[in-house]
């Protein structure tokens, strides 16, 4: 798991820091282990979120930062999706059999 010194609740400033990305859960300028989305997760984090239990006392600050992933494709693809209700397109009717 994360050392102490580990910051979930506050990303570090995103300066620039050479070939180094900042980790979208601790902040700290790490090379990533996964880039998912366009957004780092440095190794120490990828363990972390593989074993954590939602009993631990980070979980929900760690759950935020994977949540502030995902908003933006899942704003855009609800977007979507109502772009094209309002155009008279149903996928479910047009994709039965």
């Amino acid at each position: 798991m994360h050392s102490a010194a580990c910051n979930y609740g506050n990303n570090a400033s995103s300066t620039n820091t050479s070939n180094r990305e900042l980790c979208l859960v601790c902040g700290k300028p790490e090379a990533p282990a996964v880039t998912v989305l366009n957004r780092a997760l440095c190794l120490e984090c990828m363990r972390t979120i593989s074993q954590i239990d939602v009993s631990d006392d980070n979980y929900s600050a760690i759950m935020e930062k994977l949540r502030d992933l995902w908003e933006p494709v899942l704003t855009e693809a609800l977007h979507k999706k109502d772009q094209h209700e309002r155009e008279g397109y149903n996928y479910r009717e047009d994709h039965e059999q």
